[in-house]
């Protein structure tokens, strides 16, 4: 939709007598369809100017819908499904807006005073993309499961999913191709006690570790849906979409399902996305099962077991058992 009205968004937060200021950046309607929301905000024209965040102005855009929040593991297809979101006309899907891990991150404020950053964080958003699309998807940093109490005190009616996928194949994934921004992950994140340093774990344990901390903040909530990474990519239409009360049309769906064949990071649109599961667990190595089975699996299994699945995943007849 062509928009002559400059699009100022937050890009930094910074505090300042522990009360939150945002650089706002004003950015280019081109860079809204970037993979990442960092690619965004890097692509801006310009810095707008600093604001408070306690005087930012009215709570909500009432021309624009805040449609749903995706929660997730790593390497478990929420960019997948950011970007499936992002190809129609009507959806903006924000993936991965580290400013608001910034506020929460920090220990300033009350609950109630957080709560109302997070609603004035999340109207400056909406403001500013309400132009643009009727509706907008949350994908979080996969840090920000372990505040999922402080955002459904902010947004209780907000539809909300947790993708995950079995553990030994993240564990695998993350050792092929390590995880980024490793270096943001505190004791605090893990989850305690703790018993030694953080730098005493090995990346491994660290990974599982803060899974296992994800999966016992997930447990926490009243307001989730589970998402096993197998019910990829037709849930996003068939199940995800209808959840988070998005319209579609028989046009809607088949942009969808031309988007959803492709690998994510394939930013050239030339890998097929596949199921990897089979693959990923015949190569895990004795450690990876051992975390799994000991740090991750009895915590994961019980949010499995209390916590609603969006959908069941189809079993392949191929596959083997």
């Amino acid at each position: 939709m062509a928009n002559s009205h400059p699009i100022i968004v937050p890009g930094e937060l910074v505090w300042l007598n522990g009360r939150p200021l945002l650089k706002m950046v004003e950015i280019t309607e081109e860079s809204l369809s970037l993979p990442f929301w960092s690619q965004t905000l890097a692509a801006k024209i310009r810095v707008a100017g600093l604001i408070s965040l306690d005087e930012s102005g009215p709570e909500f855009h009432a021309a624009m819908t805040l449609g749903g929040f995706v929660y997730h593991f790593n390497r478990c297809g929420s960019t997948l499904v950011s970007n499936v979101f992002s190809a129609l006309n009507s959806c903006i899907s924000i993936s991965e807006p580290f400013v608001f891990q910034q506020l929460l991150d920090s220990s300033h404020g009350t609950l109630k005073q957080r709560v109302n950053w997070l609603r004035q964080l999340m109207a400056l958003h909406l403001d500013a993309l309400a132009a643009y699309a009727d509706y907008l998807v949350i994908k979080w940093p996969g840090l920000m499961a372990l505040y999922i109490a402080d955002i459904e005190s902010a947004f209780p009616r907000v539809p909300t999913i947790f993708l995950y996928r079995n553990p030994v194949e993240v564990l695998v994934s993350a050792r092929l191709n390590p995880l980024g921004n490793t270096d943001i992950v505190k004791e605090v994140h893990l989850g305690l006690p703790l018993l030694k340093n953080i730098n005493d774990y090995s990346p491994l344990e660290r990974t599982a570790k803060l899974m296992a901390n994800m999966c016992r903040h997930v447990l926490l909530s009243s307001n989730i849906k589970l998402l096993d990474y197998a019910c990829l990519p037709d849930a996003i239409w068939t199940h995800v979409a209808p959840y988070f009360n998005i319209h579609l049309s028989p046009s809607d769906v088949l942009t969808m399902r031309e988007c959803g064949r492709f690998h994510s990071k394939s930013h050239k649109k030339n890998k097929i996305f596949s199921d990897d599961a089979w693959t990923k667990r015949a190569m895990a190595n004795e450690d990876e099962l051992r975390v799994s089975n000991e740090i991750i699996e009895p915590v994961l299994l019980k949010m499995v077991d209390l916590l609603p699945s969006l959908c069941v995943p189809k079993l392949c007849p191929t596959q083997e058992t």
